[in-house]
């Protein structure tokens, strides 16, 4: 089939090819393919003794995933991105009752070297999601605001597990030249909500003693140079943001997490108010 159409999008090309078993149909290859990427599938629709599944293990690959986004009628949200996602997929029913809602299984997502373009609250849906536009603008060094002017990534990975249309991440991971982000929690896909923790490192680096350099002369940048190798990169921890994001992708709300207060460990023998950090 040339075009096919789901949900009142065309998906592009459509091959097909299945046979029958004891329990239902194999589909030995589903294939969906566009110009600017492709869907690879194969798996079972159980229909047995009461009950009726569909079981896929599938595999995007797209060399443009923000021109496949839009070749599908999704919004520009995303330029650039090569991107893989290995995914099993399971739900109640034949193939054509999929639903996010009665979505099960897991998938691993892994996508290089793209940009996240500003969108409007509400728009892009998931994609808005990730590209953290919500977070407030930062103040550290007065650097220029590196999400809500589109987040550009050199890698996003993560696992996902999924169960009744509820993702699950402890590990999504986004790296990119201005920060490093990390976010673990929940993601609804039927009512579109998130509960996530998001950790947020701005890529310093070395920029620190360069600037420390230029402010306070070449032996005070050195020496915190030394410092931040030693002591594997203080100031960047000391940097980091934490935020958790709750309510629904077209009203985020987003609320600074406190860092907790150091433990303060009184020295040996010592009497006084005084703590050692």
């Amino acid at each position: 089939m040339r075009e096919f159409q789901f949900d009142h999008r065309n998906l592009g090309r459509l091959e097909l090819r299945g046979e029958p078993e004891a329990e239902g149909w194999h589909i030995a290859h589903l294939g969906i393919s566009q110009p600017h990427g492709t869907l690879t599938a194969q798996g079972h629709w159980i229909d047995a003794a009461g009950r009726n599944q569909t079981r896929l293990d599938a595999q995007l690959d797209a060399a443009d995933t923000g021109a496949l986004l839009l070749a599908l009628g999704y919004p520009k949200a995303l330029s650039r991105g090569k991107t893989v996602l290995r995914a099993a997929l399971n739900w109640p029913g034949d193939p054509g009752d999929f639903a996010s809602a009665r979505l099960g299984g897991t998938f691993d997502l892994d996508s290089r070297g793209g940009q996240f373009l500003t969108l409007e609250p509400g728009v892009g849906r998931l994609l808005g999601l990730l590209s953290l536009q919500a977070l407030p603008r930062r103040v550290t060094l007065d650097f220029r605001d590196i999400f809500s002017q589109g987040f550009a990534f050199d890698v996003i990975t993560g696992h996902f597990d999924i169960d009744h249309g509820t993702m699950q991440t402890r590990n999504l991971a986004m790296s990119g030249p201005a920060a490093e982000v990390k976010l673990s929690g929940t993601v609804g896909l039927a009512d579109e909500t998130q509960d996530l923790d998001v950790r947020v490192l701005p890529a310093i680096g070395d920029g620190v003693s360069i600037a420390s350099t230029v402010l306070g002369g070449p032996v005070v940048g050195a020496a915190t140079f030394l410092v931040q190798r030693l002591l594997r990169n203080p100031l960047d921890k000391i940097l980091t943001y934490e935020y958790h994001v709750s309510g629904s992708w077209d009203d985020p709300q987003v609320a600074r997490i406190a860092r907790a207060a150091p433990v303060t460990v009184p020295a040996e023998g010592d009497t006084s108010k005084g703590a050692v950090q």
